[in-house]
């Protein structure tokens, strides 16, 4: 009987179906090197503006450009680079400014690491990184001890004692540091030490926890303050002395005289911290986050302590997402090393307190724009620094990729 023409098509595709099961199929596309890799990075444009009573009004526009990429190599082994906008020899920003005669930018080696996880437990990284201390946040994050933008040089360890998604504790971690702080061909290297331990709790469904605490100790770091010398672009707000042994008190930022350049801070750095943070969730259909963070530094004999404190409300991580933080931070003069700390503070460096602002808004999934405005004032008064309040204002436009 022969069939209509319909189910004669509907069996012969069926057959052929069959018939191509049967065949053997050809292997798997083999993975590309490059198909292994993580690409990210960001875009920014701000406008700065700086008011204070009794001196020029300045405004300056910037720009901030930083490439990155990691590749797993197997074995636990992972590798990773990142590109960074950045004016010479400033270790503690990334963005350049604009308006110096069309200038070429600078596009400089920020980051280049090499990271091993044989297992959950154990972490090694070695070489330049990002910085890996834990720290409390919130709209506005902890800079106390460090400027976020700082890249560590030298060797990094987490060794995870406990990690789970449920129950009380969900973290427990212990963090060891050895940073290449200067090598020196003829004398003794300067390095920084230390590391802390992280404990992060789920208190119940909606609050979570998480405290840790922490030692850093600058061996030979007193001596460190002789890149100041070469390098105008550090800041310098601690107490030094000269090669003659002249005291030069501290408290602004420090310009060295070619006759009679820096030798050493004064004081040295051994600095004991620990910080907590808080975060609620579902309050006003987001996240309400609080947080403080303490340090003091055992090697100085005065003006040694600094705290930063903090509460923000939403989160800015999705589209439409606002989010919105309040902060006070004061850092006395020898509480942390000038060079190294929160740059936008004031004019940068140690002996300052007051608030810090900040609104952000996620108007598209890759762009976020934030206002931020730091309100500042010296701790305590030196001769040669403007005591009147500071503001440093400044307005952000963020592409993510």
């Amino acid at each position: 009987m022969r069939l209509p023409v319909g189910p004669r098509f509907v069996l012969s595709a069926a057959a052929l179906v069959a018939a191509l099961a049967t065949l053997p199929r050809p292997a798997a596309a083999q993975e590309k090197w490059y198909d292994r890799l993580t690409l990210s990075g960001d875009f920014r444009v701000r406008s700065e503006s700086f008011f204070q009573e009794g001196t020029p009004d300045r405004t300056r526009a910037r720009i901030r450009l930083r490439f990155g990429v990691t590749a797993p190599l197997g074995d636990g082994f992972t590798a990773g680079l990142r590109f960074a906008t950045g004016e010479r020899g400033n270790i503690t920003s990334t963005n350049v400014s604009l308006g110096d005669v069309f200038e070429n930018k600078a596009f400089n080696l920020d980051r280049a690491f090499l990271a091993w996880r044989p297992n959950g437990t154990v972490e090694i990284t070695a070489g330049k990184f990002g910085l890996p201390r834990w720290r409390p946040s919130g709209a506005i994050v902890s800079e106390l001890l460090f400027d976020d933008d700082l890249s560590p040089e030298g060797f990094h360890e987490t060794l995870t004692l406990h990690s789970a998604r449920t129950g009380t504790v969900r973290r427990v971690a212990l963090m060891g540091e050895q940073w290449v702080l200067r090598e020196s061909g003829s004398g003794t290297d300067s390095w920084m030490v230390g590391g802390q331990g992280v404990v992060e709790l789920a208190v119940d469904g909606r609050t979570s926890l998480g405290v840790g605490a922490g030692y850093y100790e600058f061996l030979n770091g007193r001596t460190l303050v002789q890149a100041r010398n070469d390098n105008d672009a550090l800041l310098v707000t601690n107490a030094v002395r000269t090669r003659s042994g002249a005291l030069v008190g501290g408290g602004l930022p420090l310009r060295p005289a070619a006759a009679d350049p820096f030798d050493r801070f004064e004081q040295q750095f051994q600095l004991v911290h620990a910080g907590a943070g808080l975060r609620r969730s579902g309050v006003a259909g987001t996240d309400l986050e609080a947080y403080v963070e303490w340090v003091r530094n055992a090697g100085a004999d005065e003006h040694r302590t600094g705290v930063w404190a903090g509460v923000s409300l939403g989160t800015a991580r999705n589209p439409g997402d606002w989010a919105a933080g309040l902060a006070w931070a004061r850092v006395e003069q020898e509480a942390v090393l000038s060079m190294l700390s929160y740059s936008d503070l004031g004019r940068g460096g140690t002996n300052v307190e007051g608030p810090i602002v900040a609104v952000s808004w996620r108007p598209a999934r890759a762009i976020t724009l934030q206002a931020k405005d730091h309100i500042m004032t010296p701790v305590r008064e030196v001769p040669g620094l403007n005591a009147r309040v500071l503001h440093r204002l400044q307005l952000d436009a963020r592409v993510s990729f």
